[in-house]
């Protein structure tokens, strides 16, 4: 029969549980065994014509000081114990890291699609998608090789992160698109994604050069009629439009009609 722990993926499942269920049961039986061996007693022959126990028997080794075999047994079980405690913190420590990778981006340490699906399947949801692709991506990658490629993804992903501060999510989907997340829909849509596409283009300095980045920036505004899926597939057409006509900016009404805003 399966272990319990094993019914759902590692990384939906806290470290501290996967500890505690996992290593548990050794702990346990390791600290049987040195009871056992603390407490054991080894029981003494008694003379066959009389049925009186004899006196014990002298140490095997003469050199060791009586008792001897209890401190070593109480040091090793000292050790053990150690060792398996910092064990179980490697243990822990690894099992977070490996939670962690799995919801987060490796290259920027945004959350990933993952992180976005569950984020759009929530109720209420995200009131408004953003989705957002970074131009000239592949220029720079042909210049200044995939090094400078990345390096201007993580300064991108780091501005979105800090735009997004206190509003809502940015999250990496997949190599230069990115998605922005608003728990609550802005008072003023357009000018606060305006504002955030402009703070995109201070220059990064990547190798020496000089790079002002530009995006493209599609936006979706929740609605009854519209599930986390659709809010994507409406951004992502908003993009597009947004990419096609240079606009830099359009939005997606609830009816998921594209509206370009030109002047963004």
């Amino acid at each position: 029969m399966p272990h319990p722990m094993l019914a759902k993926p590692l990384a939906d499942t806290p470290a501290e549980t996967l500890v505690d269920t996992l290593v548990g049961p050794v702990v346990e039986s390791l600290v049987g065994s040195f009871t056992g061996i603390l407490l054991r007693r080894v029981p003494r022959r008694r003379d066959r014509s009389t049925g009186t126990p004899s006196p014990p028997r002298a140490p095997r080794n003469p050199t060791l000081p009586a008792g001897a075999g209890v401190v070593t047994a109480v040091l090793s079980a000292m050790l053990a114990a150690v060792a398996v405690g910092v064990w179980i913190r490697s243990l822990r420590v690894a099992l977070h890291r490996e939670r962690h990778e799995a919801r987060h981006d490796r290259l920027t340490g945004l959350p990933n699609r993952r992180v976005v699906e569950e984020l759009l399947r929530s109720r209420p949801g995200p009131a408004v998608v953003g989705l957002l692709d970074l131009d000239h991506l592949k220029a720079v990658n042909d210049h200044g090789g995939h090094a400078a490629g990345d390096q201007l993804l993580s300064a991108v992903a780091s501005r979105l992160a800090a735009a997004m501060a206190g509003r809502g999510q940015a999250a990496r989907l997949a190599g230069d698109e990115f998605v922005l997340l608003w728990d609550r829909f802005p008072a003023d849509l357009p000018t606060e994604a305006a504002a955030l596409l402009h703070a995109l283009q201070q220059p990064v300095i990547i190798a020496g050069h000089s790079h002002h980045p530009t995006a493209s920036l599609g936006l979706s505004i929740r609605s009854p009629t519209l599930t986390g899926t659709d809010l994507l597939a409406a951004a992502d057409a908003a993009m597009y439009a947004a990419k096609r006509g240079r606009l830099g900016l359009c939005i997606a009404g609830e009816s998921a009609e594209v509206m370009a805003l030109p002047g963004t």
